[in-house]
């Protein structure tokens, strides 16, 4: 059974409530014959220049520059990139060996390029509902907002959709902005998910989706 947990933050705005819905290469024989290239010995100041070369590298490493630099280089992996004018966004996640797509109304997930498996798995997002009783629908022309690993679809000033990307996962946010007339006792975010995938409410905050595999 293939399973990917989803969390769900719900936020609300305004005040009167706030709820919350390596790889390794195996040793073994070679056949025939191989060839190694025998290491020569430096002298004089050649020596003295690779040793002085390797100390200048070994302190580069060392230095909050490099270690800064590697963090920047690790971090932007994790980015969102924008197509068709900021209506759709890609990202990859290393870590999670997943790539994504993100739109308005809903986002698909599925292994990376280079990862076994031919899964995907997309959840539609259709609106804020108080019971079965619609509150926000989504807008038909949605504003988005992008910067580094955070994306924000905004629908109005009613509320918007937030995803998160980093090490630890995908994390869908959902922020209220604007207070109902009705002043519901609570709301909920419902979501729709592509054919051949169950869901599992782990918490009022976290859901679990699965499917057996092909």
């Amino acid at each position: 059974m293939r399973t990917i947990g989803i969390f769900l933050s719900f936020f609300l705005l305004v005040p009167v409530f706030r709820t919350a819905n390596p790889s390794t290469v195996k040793p073994g024989s070679l056949s025939g014959s191989h060839f190694k290239v025998p290491d020569l010995p430096i002298h004089g100041s050649n020596s003295l220049q690779a040793t002085v070369q390797q100390n200048d590298t070994t302190a580069l490493k060392q230095s909050d520059w490099y270690q800064a630099a590697i963090k920047n280089i690790e971090a932007s992996e994790y980015q969102f990139h924008g197509e068709k004018g900021g209506k759709l966004f890609k990202s990859f996640n290393r870590k999670q060996q997943l790539q994504g797509k993100f739109s308005a109304d809903a986002f698909v997930l599925k292994p990376r390029v280079d990862v076994a498996g031919d899964w995907q798995m997309k959840l539609r997002v259709k609106g804020i509902y108080c019971g079965n009783q619609p509150v926000y629908a989504l807008h038909a022309d949605p504003v988005s907002t992008q910067q580094g690993n955070d994306l924000m679809f905004s629908h109005g000033d009613e509320f918007s959709v937030e995803y998160i990307n980093n090490e630890e996962g995908v994390r869908q946010n959902f922020i209220i902005q604007k207070q109902p007339e009705d002043n519901p006792v609570s709301l909920a975010v419902h979501l729709e998910v592509n054919k051949d995938w169950k869901i599992h409410a782990v918490n009022n905050q976290e859901l679990k989706f699965s499917t057996a595999p092909k």
